[in-house]
């Protein structure tokens, strides 16, 4: 009786264990692999198409279009796209375990290479006359033809604006002028909007393109107001306000340094009636920068979050290999960028891994016929990034934010979003 007792359970074991990938909803062995046709996209922070950027997966290659566009077929899903290029400045970003099949992904690119041209608009506002000094004339640049970014100002007693700006190549850049006049108090809120006018001019590559504002009529206001709060004792840098005009420009009309804690302030009534809000803040373990857009007649709440920590290796570890894990922990919600970048000196491409994972290791960049040097000194960190998984968090640029903070150009940003990056540790690749 034991005995058969004994087969028959073990007879209803073998079935059990044949029946489990059934019941849990996983393939059989031999099941086909789930493959996907991927036509992607690559932008820089800005949302620039990135053009020539090498793209690899699964023993593919091939380049982004002039759009900043790619495809590759046949691809298992998910899948890990490792991008490239750059002359001056080489970088590979890896992509790990993307699902989508049209990613949007915006690698972490230097700032010079996306600005490779630049010029200057400049000239008189107030018809040449000294400004009053409570008063204040925004000039920011649009680009006709192609994305350009740039922004200056006259403050009180002035007569000239000189706005810097940059553009992804060509000699000639076609822009809209955009000037806003305002009535400021004494910390540099905006009570009053005096004029706005917009001009048409071509920038040219390293030169100064004269164009005079006098911007004119009274604008109607709304009153615009809200809170800025860093999460995990954070110390607010910076916030600032933008009216946006388009999908492509935003005008700035309020910042400050250092950040304050709640914005109420009167915002023009120009474009779609939204405004972008933005903050940056320093933390003990690293700083956040967040953004919200949000209609200017309501509330709004902004919420820095706390950077990653990193768990290891340790500062100064040597003899790191491809098999060395790397370790990061907290941080915003969707997808964490781990970063390496070559100490002066070392050459070599900045390398980033963009993953939903807690752990990674370094990416190989020899794919894309570049070389980590041995025994070289690397400086690394992790970026956490807000989004709805990873595919969303892809889209996500750790953003340069000095640029942000002091150009005064919101590069476009839309919608909302964070981006919080730990302190830097160092690691020595082995010999």
């Amino acid at each position: 009786m034991r005995a058969g007792a004994a087969r028959r359970g073990r007879r209803l074991a073998s079935a059990a264990l044949l029946l489990l990938p059934l019941l849990a909803g996983c393939p059989g062995p031999g099941a086909p692999v789930v493959t996907i046709d991927v036509e992607g996209r690559v932008v820089a922070f800005d949302g620039t198409p990135l053009a020539g950027v090498l793209v690899h997966a699964d023993g593919e290659l091939t380049a982004t279009r002039a759009d900043g566009t790619f495809t590759l077929q046949d691809l298992a899903s998910p899948y890990t796209l490792t991008l490239g290029g750059g002359d001056t400045e080489p970088w590979v970003h890896a992509y790990e375990g993307l699902t989508s099949a049209t990613p949007v992904l915006a690698p972490h690119v230097d700032v010079s290479q996306v600005f490779s041209s630049h010029g200057y608009a400049t000239g008189s506002v107030w018809g040449g006359s000294q400004l009053a000094s409570d008063q204040v004339v925004v000039v920011c640049l649009e680009g006709r033809a192609f994305p350009v970014r740039g922004c200056g100002r006259a403050d009180g007693g002035d007569t000239s604006y000189t706005a810097p700006a940059g553009w992804g190549g060509g000699a000639v850049a076609p822009v809209r002028v955009h000037a806003l006049r305002m009535r400021v108090d004494a910390l540099g809120r905006p009570s009053a909007y005096l004029g706005y006018e917009t001009h048409e001019a071509d920038l040219l590559h390293e030169a100064s393109t004269t164009v005079d504002v006098l911007p004119l009529g009274a604008l109607d206001a709304s009153r615009f107001h809200g809170s800025i709060v860093p999460a995990g004792g954070g110390v607010l840098l910076w916030s600032g306000a933008w009216v946006r005009l388009d999908g492509n420009l935003a005008l700035p009309f309020f910042t400050q340094v250092p950040g304050a804690g709640y914005l109420d302030m009167n915002a023009p009534h120009l474009g779609d009636g939204s405004a972008l809000v933005a903050a940056h803040a320093d933390h003990p373990t690293g700083w956040a920068f967040a953004w919200l857009t949000t209609p200017i007649t309501e509330a709004f709440d902004l919420r820095l979050p706390e950077p990653p920590s990193l768990l290891g290796p340790v500062d100064g570890a040597l003899g790191v290999t491809a098999a060395t894990e790397f370790r990061a922990i907290g941080g915003p919600t969707g997808a964490k960028e781990f970063r390496w970048s070559p100490d002066a000196g070392v050459g070599g491409p900045v390398v980033s891994l963009t993953t939903a994972s807690d752990v990674a290791r370094m990416p190989d960049p020899t794919v894309l016929g570049f070389d980590l040097v041995p025994g070289g000194v690397y400086v690394w960190s992790v970026s956490g990034v807000a989004g709805e998984g990873l595919d969303a968090a892809a889209g996500v640029p750790v953003l340069p934010w000095l640029y942000v903070a002091f150009a005064g150009d919101p590069l476009g940003l839309s919608g909302s979003g964070a981006v919080a990056t730990s302190l830097t540790r160092t690691v020595t690749l082995a010999p």
